[in-house]
């Protein structure tokens, strides 16, 4: 049984599939996404394409919502999890890597994908935070934009100027991770309506875009090793190039 969560339109994921039905005469493919809508697609593609050879249950719930049904399956499961955990803050990671444990048996494996970058290279990660295409400033901002379309908020963007920050941790009970913030430019006023909230900024204030902790986190191998340990995984396997690392993982 093959489990993916946070399954996306699972075109990672297929790459996986091709090898294990090269090895398996049975495997089923459960993937899992909080949007039912976009995850039905994502079988339907994933059905038209492999036919009879695979068997597609899909979980439209929240990670850990979906994880009390996959502890009950007894099949063996690889569950893989790409990209995701390094956007949460480092005691959730923790809180989901626990969570994920407890849903595996004996013989179960967890894949995961993590960013291992040289933090030295500290002015050119803030640069890529702060694409001159102005991508990541859309993502950014794009819970502002909510605020404002979904909750009568007033806030004009005008006001504020992005900014960034790499936070570099050498602990091995850590990890470095960015800071993203909108410092107004001038004193401002705003309101949102449906939480009958008024904020007033002066100049050189910061509105966090994030959870305390940042996002995009940045690890080493050792603060690696140190996260699983602490979600009683044991490190099976690791492939690591210049910015991923890819670590396959059991119960200890």
């Amino acid at each position: 049984m093959l489990v993916d969560l946070g399954s996306g339109n699972a075109h990672n994921t297929s790459l996986i599939i091709d090898q294990l039905l090269a090895t398996h005469e049975r495997v089923t493919y459960v993937p899992v996404d909080i949007s039912e809508d976009y995850l039905n697609k994502t079988a339907e593609g994933i059905k038209a394409i492999y036919g009879n050879k695979l068997d597609v249950k899909p979980i439209g719930e929240e990670y850990l919502t979906a994880l009390k049904d996959i502890s009950t399956y007894t099949d063996r499961k690889l569950i893989v999890w790409f990209g995701s955990i390094q956007n949460l803050p480092y005691e959730t990671q923790v809180e989901y890597l626990t969570e994920i444990r407890n849903a595996m048996r004996d013989g179960d494996k967890l894949l995961v994908t993590l960013d291992i970058t040289d933090t030295s290279q500290k002015q050119t990660i803030e640069f890529a935070y702060l694409d001159p295409e102005g991508y990541n400033e859309k993502f950014d901002l794009s819970s502002i934009r909510r605020l404002n379309t979904e909750m009568g908020g007033n806030i004009d963007l005008s006001n504020f100027e992005i900014k960034n920050e790499l936070v570099v941790k050498s602990s091995e009970s850590q990890c470095s991770y960015i800071n993203v913030w909108m410092e107004a430019t001038h004193d401002c006023v705003f309101d949102v309506k449906t939480l009958d909230l008024t904020v007033k900024l002066e100049k050189g204030d910061k509105l966090n875009l994030h959870e305390e902790g940042g996002i995009s986190c940045k690890y080493t191998i050792e603060q690696v090793r140190h996260l699983f340990n602490r979600a009683s995984l044991g490190i099976v396997d690791f492939w690591v190039n210049k910015h991923v690392a890819a670590v396959v993982v059991n119960r200890k």
